[in-house]
């Protein structure tokens, strides 16, 4: 096993991850109660079984039936402004430092993060270094093409996710890379003597 430094963000099962989720879900039992008085009117809205509960940086709301808590539940993402994103469920055997199932993990990595703001800026950094162009085969890269983000020394190895060992490649150059032992040189990386 190897070490991976955490650069950006808490880490996963740090101590100021909950204490974040706290303070940023305080409130939203009453939230959410205030809100059912003001739909269905105080003594209906306050008679209704909907009710959320708590745990560190998770939370669910329980209705007493289906619809009610479909409805409740969308309700609930309007008033935060929040798209729901559903994410796969992991199996059991998952295992981030697993060589074997690395281009199967990255791409699961990729769509989580692809609706972050923060992976779209990273990666119109990585376009702009390469100058819109893939890093192996040299051809442009567009939304109708896609992309893939590739780490140069790989995150099983312990190659960190910073910019400087990420690069951008077509979907399919990036199985090709990894096919060759990504012994072959990214010629329009924008990184000098990247693998």
């Amino acid at each position: 096993r190897t070490l991976m430094a955490t650069e950006d963000g808490t880490p996963q099962g740090g101590i100021i991850s909950p204490c974040l989720a706290n303070a940023t879900l305080n409130g939203l039992e009453t939230g959410l109660k205030a809100h059912l008085c003001e739909q269905f009117g105080k003594t209906k809205g306050s008679k209704l079984k909907v009710s959320v509960v708590r745990y560190a940086d998770d939370f669910v709301v329980l209705a007493s039936s289906k619809e009610l808590g479909e409805v409740k539940h969308r309700q609930l993402y309007q008033l935060a402004s929040t798209d729901l994103v559903r994410h796969k469920r992991l199996p059991e055997a998952y295992s981030p430092f697993d060589p074997e199932h690395e281009l199967k993990w990255e791409k699961l990595r990729v769509e989580r993060m692809r609706h972050t703001l923060r992976y779209s800026k990273e990666i119109l950094k990585l376009l702009i270094r390469q100058e819109g162009k893939c890093a192996l085969c040299g051809h442009e890269i567009s939304k109708e093409t896609g992309w893939h983000d590739h780490h140069i020394v790989r995150r099983v190895d312990g190659g960190p996710d910073t910019l400087k060992n990420r690069a951008v490649l077509h979907p399919n150059c990036h199985p090709q890379l990894h096919s060759r032992g990504m012994t072959q040189p990214l010629k329009y990386s924008g990184i000098r003597n990247s693998r």
